[in-house]
């Protein structure tokens, strides 16, 4: 069983609270329904296309078997985990997080390298010329290479998709 979305529209002017998007979910390959989230802190409306109510159904059963989600954040002086229930829901906006990072690693990749700091902070190292370039001339591979092998020692971790052959 697997949840997509495809169709996905971010909007990142209206996104006040949370992120406003729209759209399509599948289930097992099949189109069952529209995701929305108006971006002001409310909930991510899903709804089914006509005729798809039982998938629907079928996806949510499927969404609440999945594993519940630990935020990472705690709750409370006691420092218990914030856990998260799974529901069909929780599920399209987890995945909505995966279609955004991939988007956001995509766009600054080609800008130099994107990766995070040991700080936990997203960062660009960037030159006066694209990785692309850069990737063409003998120093501009010793310097990507230096730069990449700097940023893994101090513990950071490239988030790059188009460095196939380097070392990182």
């Amino acid at each position: 069983m697997k949840l997509q979305l495809k169709k996905v529209y971010f909007s990142e002017q209206m996104s006040e609270e949370t992120n406003a998007f729209t759209a399509d979910v599948y289930f097992n390959g099949k189109k069952m329904g529209y995701a929305k989230n108006d971006g002001h802190g409310g909930c991510t409306h899903i709804m089914p296309h006509e005729g798809m109510r039982s998938q629907l159904a079928e996806a949510e059963a499927y969404a609440k078997s999945l594993p519940s989600i630990n935020t990472g954040l705690t709750k409370g002086s006691n420092g218990e985990p914030f856990i998260i229930e799974s529901d069909l829901e929780v599920q399209v906006d987890e995945l909505f997080q995966v279609w955004l990072e991939k988007k956001d690693t995509t766009k600054n990749s080609n800008k130099g390298i994107y990766f995070q700091a040991s700080d936990g902070k997203k960062r660009i190292l960037s030159w006066n010329m694209s990785i692309a370039k850069m990737k063409k001339l003998p120093q501009g591979q010793l310097k990507l290479q230096t730069s990449l092998d700097k940023i893994v020692r101090e513990g950071g971790k490239v988030l790059n998709t188009n460095l196939a052959g380097y070392k990182f």
